[in-house]
């Protein structure tokens, strides 16, 4: 699973890198909408990858509150919500895009692993 999770950061690092460079002013000055834009990539990414990677041998291991229909679709959504809380509980108000976003990220693949990751082995 960790590895799989590294797939839901392609789109939303070559998204940062292309803010980087097209408009260095929107990351420097800490706007808002680039926040949420990488962020919301990394959820849509996870809603387009996880219907393939929840089929199969996913679908016989894991508890059924895991499985219900849509659950690829739902999952994304609740495990952004709460790494979202959690990230705006815990973060320092210095802290940059960068430093927001990675966190917010990294809690949010931290929870998609322990919860998904031990039925897809």
């Amino acid at each position: 699973m960790l590895a799989f999770s590294f797939g839901f950061l392609i789109l939303p690092a070559v998204a940062l890198m292309y803010l980087y460079f097209a408009n260095t002013t929107a990351v420097e000055q800490d706007k808002s909408w680039v926040e949420w834009t990488i962020v919301l990539l990394c959820v849509g990414s996870q809603m387009i990858f996880l219907p393939s990677i929840l089929d199969g041998p996913f679908q016989n291991l894991a508890p059924s509150y895991l499985t219900f229909e849509g659950a690829p679709y739902v999952w994304p959504v609740i495990i952004f919500l709460v790494s979202f809380i959690i990230s705006r509980i815990g973060q320092d108000q210095e802290w940059t895009i960068l430093q927001r976003t990675s966190y917010q990220l990294g809690l949010n693949l931290g929870i998609l692993i322990f919860l998904l990751g031990p039925y897809i082995l």
